[in-house]
């Protein structure tokens, strides 16, 4: 392929010098999956995004990678590079989605970032056309990462049924979970009438976030059980899982409901707290929690880009935020980005909190 790297932009000159030199090796090397993973996030990575900055040399280089991939067969790494290209994008995965994704450090009432950066979005959307193009549609179960992204990156009727598929064959729980987030997202994409037995608590939670039949009891038991699970999502823990599922399942219910399940979620919260998980963990399982939780009872503000009055909550909303404000003195990034500021403070304070959990202390 024939490209023109100096009419991209990236941090620096050099970046653009090394870039295909850095592409030949990853297409010529038979290097370990480890040691691809070690130069893609540590050598690639910095010459193509600096902070949360995306330059537009990523462009030709998810050009110089699919025409290996699909054009010349070099499908050694091809997981690699897609969970690599999924961490450039997390932003916009998280923005775009909004739940069972890595939380991300919004500030105040922010506008979406496909309108703050339009041509960064741009390049966003060249990563769903590789999605298509090198993992397409077919009936043929699926890698879990492959699941995952084909969810968070389009909610189109044959990904959908796609993923149908491989929730009765191969994959059941990262298959439910994808099916779920996908109709959170595009309400007419339904799952009907699957052949399946409960096998585990994965399992229900999936089938709970799809709006199925499920066990409460043992929904509500994953609450309070950190167990790591091999999701793409939320670090895969289990209770961030039945945090999405549970409020999913219920949102459409009376305030009674929606507020006994809150209850549940944050009685889940607290026993995890308790535990005293290892806090150097990035982003430990009970803020995955709280984020998820908000993103789903605040979705219709996320990303407006204004300030919302506390005043004008519905109930249920007005019911989360009094909790977390009064009761466990805290708040979420989410919260900031649906434009509601923690009581007492100025926006000014709250863009330049470093520990949106800590807030108080």
């Amino acid at each position: 392929m024939k490209i023109n790297w100096q009419y991209y932009q990236a941090p620096n000159r050099d970046a653009i010098d090394a870039i295909p030199y850095q592409l030949d090796y990853l297409f010529s090397t038979k290097d370990s999956s480890e040691d691809i993973e070690y130069f893609l996030y540590n050598e690639l990575a910095p010459n193509i995004k600096h902070q949360n900055r995306i330059y537009s040399i990523i462009e030709p280089v998810i050009e110089v990678m699919e025409f290996n991939i699909c054009q010349k067969g070099k499908i050694q790494y091809k997981n690699e590079i897609l969970n690599f290209l999924g961490y450039i994008f997390q932003e916009y995965i998280r923005d775009e989605n909004s739940i069972l994704v890595t939380p991300i450090e919004y500030q105040t009432a922010a506008l979406k970032l496909s309108l703050q950066y339009s041509e960064e979005f741009e390049s966003y959307k060249r990563f769903q056309s590789f999605m298509k193009r090198v993992f397409p549609d077919t009936i043929e179960p699926q890698m879990p990462d492959v699941i995952f992204y084909k969810s968070t990156l389009n909610d189109c009727q044959k990904t959908f049924e796609t993923l149908i598929y491989n929730a009765d064959q191969q994959n059941i729980g990262e298959s439910l979970f994808a099916c779920g987030l996908m109709s959170f997202k595009n309400p007419n994409l339904k799952l009907h009438d699957l052949e399946m037995i409960q096998q585990d608590s994965i399992t229900n939670l999936g089938l709970c976030i799809n709006q199925m039949a499920f066990d409460k009891r043992l929904a509500v038991k994953s609450l309070s059980t950190p167990t790591l699970h091999p999701f793409v999502w939320g670090n895969g823990f289990e209770c961030v899982l039945a945090t999405s599922s549970l409020m999913i399942d219920s949102i459409h219910q009376d305030l009674r409901c929606q507020k006994n399940t809150i209850n549940d979620i944050m009685n889940g919260y607290e026993a995890i707290r308790d535990m005293n998980i290892d806090e150097d963990i990035d982003f430990p399982p009970h803020k995955f929690m709280l984020e998820d939780l908000s993103s789903v009872l605040f979705q219709e503000h996320l990303g407006k880009g204004r300030l919302l009055d506390p005043q004008k909550l519905t109930g249920i909303q007005s019911y989360f935020y009094n909790l977390l404000s009064k009761e466990y003195r805290t708040h979420t990034y989410t919260l900031l980005y649906a434009g509601i500021v923690p009581n007492g403070m100025s926006i000014e304070e709250a863009n330049n909190i470093n520990d949106i959990y800590n807030c108080y202390n």
